[in-house]
């Protein structure tokens, strides 16, 4: 009898075909997988990776609001603009001195007259704790900018500028009396260097580090350039926009890659669970799989390439109730969503924010009053604009210095809060001006609520136990009885407190009092 070879028999051949077939399948579930699911996501972290680079310039460029509001508070004083028209000889002593801007974190300043002429400038080296001359470099870059030139009311400058010396926050605003009505007698000029420590502060708004560098690759036809960086990184450089665009300086970080070495790491486990599958079961687990994993892949694709597609980070991708592998894929895609939109959410929040007493600022004010106004023509409600000013603040100012201004106008903004009702909201709009919104049915609330803040300020306030004393003077303009726009209505309560000033101060009038 002739005796088979081992490579003759059945049993070894199906074997090899049983090998062979799950070798087969294993590369086909790798592969269909990896071309489904592995592109679509490096396309998603790509596109993050893009947009966490817009989002640091972002942040970069907001920063610089909050040095826009206290250059308005400096340049729009009647103390600043006796003092550029030479009627103010104590003016420096008393508040151009070095504790002042190391307060406000300010390195430069210059102030110039309407003859363009540089009537005060300092720049103060904080770490030495010194001042040193001004370089003819940052004077030359005012210029280039146009401001000592300039002679109108709306000329405001703010943005970043990147120099040979180092990138700088820069802002400018024409100099004015407090009532805006006067000639422009100049300008004021702050800056101030983005440092480590300056740095170090964004980075806990981004979210991540980051590092300046000089730009040496990218131009404004190749902004951002994202690369793999091995070790499941991500390499992102992204050109700074300045206000010259002469791209001197990029943004340079690294990301971790979330989402592909986990699918990598998933797929090579499923593959190798799915060769272990006999040919005996290959229908059914092809069913299975068609079922539980690739219709699941597919929908988490589908929702990958929505996403990309339409730019909007705040879509979730759908997750499924078992929570294994290709849900937890999901859940770290939705996850990094989350993160971007918090990310966002703190730059809103810098925008909307007055930076020294932390209540709503003039553009949260004047965007909800916006919404208000569109939902009250539809139910006809009513609302009162009540605008403030502080009889006194500029006495406390002189005598005591903007330091401990600031701490009175920060304790005024909790008085005036805890006199408002839950639906009423409030804002600073600058130095010692406040808006406040009422809500209404009967005009008796808008009186009482007026009254309250009148008396509010009664007994003083305790600063560095100093009692300071100030009243208050309102003037008052309702929806829509006096005005259908935010701007109308700001305008005319600001007239009405024009009239309650003119009638003693603390007072408050109506816009229909007014001749």
């Amino acid at each position: 009898m002739k005796t088979l070879s081992i490579k003759s028999s059945i049993r070894f051949r199906s074997i090899i075909v049983l090998i062979l077939i799950q070798f087969l399948l294993f590369v086909l579930v790798f592969f269909t997988v990896q071309s489904i699911a592995v592109e679509s996501v490096r396309n998603l972290e790509y596109i993050n990776a893009k947009q966490n680079a817009v989002l640091v310039e972002r942040i970069l460029v907001a920063s610089s609001s909050s040095m826009t509001n206290t250059v308005r508070d400096w340049a729009i004083w009647n103390e600043t603009y006796d003092y550029i028209e030479g009627n103010n000889p104590t003016y420096e002593d008393n508040n151009l001195y070095y504790e002042t801007f190391e307060t406000l974190n300010v390195n430069l300043v210059l102030y110039y007259d309407i003859n363009e002429q540089i009537i005060f400038s300092a720049f103060y080296d904080f770490v030495e704790e010194i001042e040193i001359p001004v370089d003819p470099e940052y004077l030359q870059i005012v210029e280039d900018l146009g401001i000592p030139e300039n002679t109108s009311k709306e000329f405001h400058i703010q943005g970043i500028i990147a120099t040979e010396l180092g990138i700088f926050y820069i802002v400018s605003s024409p100099i004015l009396k407090n009532d805006e009505i006067t000639d422009v007698a100049g300008n004021v000029v702050f800056a101030r260097l983005i440092d480590r420590f300056e740095l170090d502060e964004l980075e806990e708004v981004s979210g991540f580090p980051f590092e300046i560098v000089e730009n040496t690759l990218l131009n404004h036809d190749t902004e951002t350039i994202v690369e793999d960086a091995g070790n499941n990184q991500i390499l992102v450089k992204h050109l700074i926009h300045d206000l010259f665009h002469n791209g001197l300086y990029m943004i340079q970080f690294l990301l971790d890659k979330k989402i592909e070495p986990i699918i990598g790491n998933t797929l090579l486990q499923l593959a190798i669970s799915i060769s272990l599958v006999g040919v005996v079961f290959a229908l059914s687990t092809m069913f299975y799989l068609d079922k539980e994993i690739f219709r699941r892949l597919l929908k988490l694709n589908k929702g990958i390439q929505k996403i990309s597609e339409n730019g909007d980070f705040s879509t979730r991708v759908s997750v499924g109730p078992k929570k294994d592998e290709i849900d937890y894929i999901g859940l770290e895609i939705n996850s990094m969503l989350d993160k971007l939109k918090e990310s966002e959410q703190k730059i809103n929040q810098m925008s909307y924010t007055d930076y020294l007493t932390k209540i709503p600022n003039r553009l949260w004010f004047y965007d909800h009053m916006e919404q208000t106004i569109q939902k009250a023509n539809a139910s006809k409600e009513k609302f009162a604009v009540l605008f403030l000013d502080l009889d006194g603040f500029k006495l406390i100012n002189d005598t005591y210095g903007h330091g401990v201004g600031d701490e009175f106008l920060i304790k005024v903004s909790d008085v005036f809060l805890k006199m408002l009702d839950k639906n009423d909201a409030i804002a600073r709009i600058g130095g010692d001006e406040f808006l406040i919104m009422k809500k209404y049915k009967d005009i008796k609330e808008v009186n009482e609520l007026a009254d309250r803040l009148l008396t509010s300020l009664k007994e003083g306030i305790m600063i560095h136990e100093i009692k300071l004393e100030a009243t208050v003077s309102i003037g008052i303009a309702l929806y829509p009885e006096h005005a259908s726009t935010k701007e109308d209505l700001v305008l005319k309560a600001d007239k009405a407190l024009y009239g309650s000033k003119s009638s003693g101060k603390n007072s408050y009038q109506y816009v229909i009092h007014i001749k």
